[in-house]
């Protein structure tokens, strides 16, 4: 719980953002659903079903699908193809929390330009 609050505060401070915790994946498939975020950040070793599997839910699900998923686990390096095989966008490592708001940074940016380009050319 500590690293999770620890988390929530770097994003809300680093980002601005409005942050929702929960502590089950079930939980934030349910808040997830409900009200789809701009990002969502995925603990790989959430209890009972883990981050990896809730991801895969999410990219499978039309509603949810869109949702850019940043994941964290603290198996380092290693979690980088289990981060991948889920349909997560992007991974960084537990602890690496300047890298976590880079990702954090890219992944908006990058859904912002996807909205806007979706808009198509201004009428004139």
């Amino acid at each position: 719980a500590e690293l999770r609050d620890a988390l929530a505060e770097a994003l809300r401070a680093g980002l601005g953002a409005r942050v929702l915790v929960v502590g089950t994946a079930r939980e934030a498939l349910a808040l997830l659903r409900e009200s789809p975020p701009d990002l969502a950040v995925l603990d790989a070793g959430l209890p009972g079903w883990d981050g990896w599997a809730l991801a895969r839910d999410l990219k499978a699900d039309p509603d949810t699908a869109r949702i850019p998923l940043l994941g964290f686990s603290g198996i380092g390096l290693g979690g980088f193809p289990l981060a991948r095989a889920a349909g997560l966008d992007a991974y960084v490592g537990k602890g690496q929390v300047d890298q976590l708001l880079a990702r954090a940074r890219e992944l908006l940016r990058r859904l912002r330009s996807a909205d806007t380009a979706e808009l198509g050319p201004a009428a004139g």
